[in-house]
């Protein structure tokens, strides 16, 4: 009995090939696009989690007009890190990223370090689990962190303790 069921919904099948095929593509792009709002809805619940002060965080951004379309810049002018927390008073912590594309040196082999600069309340806003050091330490301007890969790159050991110096180059690799 089934096998006849199986039979008449072919036939029924082969009559109807462009209904079918309608069918079945409209049935793809919609699980598509619920599987993209899905990871779209997921990213955006999860973007900050790690923090503690993940309410209070916001990211400034630039919105630029360039031949009469607006666009977006992930970046502002670095002074306004100053202006906003003189001028603010609703802002209780800023602080500013600053990405740089120097290298490091070890002996001779000079690799990418992906270094960024950061004001010393950058560790108040964001929280991260530390190997070694503290995060008050960020208030001397000599002192450097640098994460678990960075540190195995330049010292071979995870947990070597950080007290020499660090050779810097800026030219490109």
């Amino acid at each position: 009995m089934i096998k006849n069921h199986f039979l008449i919904t072919i036939r029924s099948m082969m009559k109807n090939k462009l209904f079918i095929i309608i069918n079945v593509l409209g049935m793809g792009v919609a699980i598509a696009c619920c599987i993209v709002g899905y990871f779209a809805y997921e990213y955006d619940s999860t973007f900050n989690t790690v923090h503690k002060n993940r309410e209070k965080i916001y990211r400034v951004s630039a919105l630029r007009e360039f031949e009469n379309t607006l666009k977006r810049f992930a970046y502002v002018p670095f002074p306004l890190g100053e202006v906003v927390d003189k001028t603010f008073q609703d802002v209780e912590l800023s602080a500013r990223h600053y990405h740089s594309w120097s290298n490091f040196k070890r002996d001779n082999e000079l690799f990418p370090a992906n270094i960024a600069y950061v004001d010393p309340d950058f560790f108040q806003l964001f929280t991260f689990d530390f190997i070694s050091g503290n995060p008050a330490d960020l208030k001397d301007k000599t002192s450097v962190f640098i994460s678990a890969d960075m540190a195995i790159r330049l010292f071979v050991l995870r947990r070597t303790r950080l007290a020499r110096p660090l050779p810097r180059s800026t030219a490109p690799s």
